[in-house]
């Protein structure tokens, strides 16, 4: 959560912003890593409270942004599709692999239905255990994972689409 592993007086200026952090949660989280933010503890053994007060921020924008979805499914094979049943806007699609079953996805595109036609919204590699897609916004009647190749038949335990408002810049 700061620039340093462990906590020091000349650190306090390197706590990071909330738009970095949530950054990293997309280049992390995101893309099927682990997140470690290393909260140390100070002189006291306490964490320092605006560090405490910042990883609150962070696990609040968190659940904001990914407590509930729009609407989400699963499925098998190499189409996966979410009906929505009426224009929805969204901007944001998580998928999710069944990782008890291997890594299979290796190269995919999420479509959206609108107006009549497929729009490809965006393209990724790997799924694996999580993987954040976030896009302009856009609202479509229905959201379809497509996958391109696999190592295996894909087994995808979850594809969930979301209206978080925001779109951060990668950094």
């Amino acid at each position: 959560i700061r620039r340093d592993w462990f906590w020091n007086t000349k650190n306090a200026d390197t706590l990071k912003s909330l738009d970095k952090l949530m950054d990293i949660y997309y280049r992390t989280v995101g893309h099927g890593a682990v997140l470690l933010l290393n909260l140390t503890p100070d002189t006291t053994g306490r964490i320092p409270e605006t560090d405490a007060r910042r990883a609150a921020e962070f696990g609040a924008e968190i659940k904001r942004c990914f407590g509930q979805s729009v609407a989400e499914t699963s499925g098998t094979g190499d189409t996966v599709e979410l009906d929505l049943k009426q224009s929805t806007p969204i901007d944001h699609v998580v998928s999710m692999e069944d990782i008890t079953q291997g890594e299979r996805v290796r190269a995919y595109s999420i479509e959206g239905f609108s107006n009549g036609a497929w729009k490809t919204l965006c393209q990724g590699s790997a799924i694996g255990h999580k993987k954040i897609d976030r896009f302009d916004a856009v609202s479509v009647e229905k959201i379809r994972l497509r996958v391109h190749q696999s190592a295996a038949p894909p087994q995808i335990r979850k594809l969930a689409v979301y209206d978080v408002g925001t779109i951060r810049a990668v950094r």
